[in-house]
């Protein structure tokens, strides 16, 4: 594979393996650490029968002669199979790989190939997707769900174009930035694809796209929220507090300063709303914690009709905007309601 030309811009086949090797051995030790000699191995193999002359006259046996070719050599069965699955899925909602380690290769081999097209100015436009891009991106979150694998992708394009640092033709943290962006967007397709609302899925992952499997409850959570008949009213409500807070107000709210009842009753209700919302989050329970931030309507109602926010005395201002500021840190991080259609 030293002597294959891969891509002119990005090197051989062989440099292409050792890349996504080192990949699919840092999936291998968080996922299955006792796999990863299994990993190495099916990574470094996995573009073998390239060579073949059987895949050489029938190119769309590769992968299926890697198979067999390990198997005949005696190669571990995972590792065989892997050889033949870290292909998949070779189309939209096709067949996906039934084994950790063929989906480590297959991740990995992924993410390496549209971090280096993408690296060295080979982005897809309009129709026009010759290294089949799109279709690897999608691959590889199919992958990531059905394995329910929890773990930060950008941090693996982060490591990939890491790897791909002397091949570059373009800025490392702007093409990451695409990289990510372009993941998100096949990311956007999938969800919506599933019959989830168009502007749920905007609003989720505009806060925030880390763990895809993460980012998929958190749709599923703001859909079935959104299916409520008081759900328009709590997503003005919402709106209203972060489009006046703009990029909020990061300071202690002080409760000496609370000229109203509706302040008192607003910051009584967020300190009890808080810490549940905390610990549904942190048991992943998105629909528990939204419908709870959903009890805050009310309390988020009467404080817009029984104060002026925007008050002319600085300090009042001030700590008005930082209990929005509160209001709003409690959803950030599982969707942004600004996104949200009313």
């Amino acid at each position: 594979l030293k002597n294959v030309v891969y891509q002119a811009k990005l090197g051989t086949s062989f440099e292409k393996v050792e890349r996504f090797r080192t990949l699919a051995l840092g999936l291998a030790r968080q996922f299955e650490p006792g796999a990863e000699s299994l990993t190495e191995r099916a990574a470094l193999l996995a573009k073998c029968d390239l060579e073949t002359g059987m895949v050489y006259e029938f190119p769309e046996l590769q992968g299926i002669m890697g198979r067999e070719y390990a198997t005949m050599e005696g190669e571990d069965p995972r590792v065989a199979k892997a050889i033949f699955e870290h292909y998949l899925p070779v189309e939209a909602g096709g067949q996906l790989p039934s084994d950790n380690v063929g989906a480590f290769v297959s991740i990995a081999d992924k993410v390496d190939t549209i971090c280096g097209c993408f690296g060295v100015g080979l982005i897809p436009t309009g129709s026009a997707d010759p290294y089949a891009l799109r279709r690897s991106a999608i691959g590889v979150l199919s992958i990531i769900l059905e394995r329910g694998f929890r773990f930060s992708l950008p941090q693996l394009v982060g490591d990939a174009v890491e790897l791909l640092a002397e091949k570059l033709t373009r800025p490392a943290e702007e093409v990451k930035a695409d990289v990510i962006e372009f993941i998100r967007l096949r990311f956007f397709n999938m969800l919506t694809a599933q019959g989830h609302p168009q502007d749920a899925v905007d609003a989720v992952l505009s806060a925030s796209f880390d763990d895809p499997l993460d980012a998929q409850e958190r749709v599923a959570a703001l859909a079935d929220l959104k299916g409520r008949e008081d759900f328009e009213p709590l997503a003005v409500a919402f709106k209203r507090v972060v489009n006046i807070i703009k990029g909020g107000v990061e300071v202690p709210v002080r409760s000496d300063l609370f000229e109203a009842d509706c302040e008192r009753a607003l910051w009584t209700a967020l300190e009890k709303v808080g810490a549940e919302v905390a610990g549904s989050v942190g048991k992943g329970d998105y629909e528990s914690a939204l419908r709870t931030i959903a009890t805050l309507r009310g309390p988020v109602d009467d404080f817009f009709e029984g104060v002026m926010v925007m008050a002319k005395d600085e300090a009042l201002r001030t700590n008005r905007l930082a209990m929005l500021t509160t209001v709003a840190r409690l959803f950030e991080g599982i969707a942004d309601f600004a996104k949200i259609a009313a």
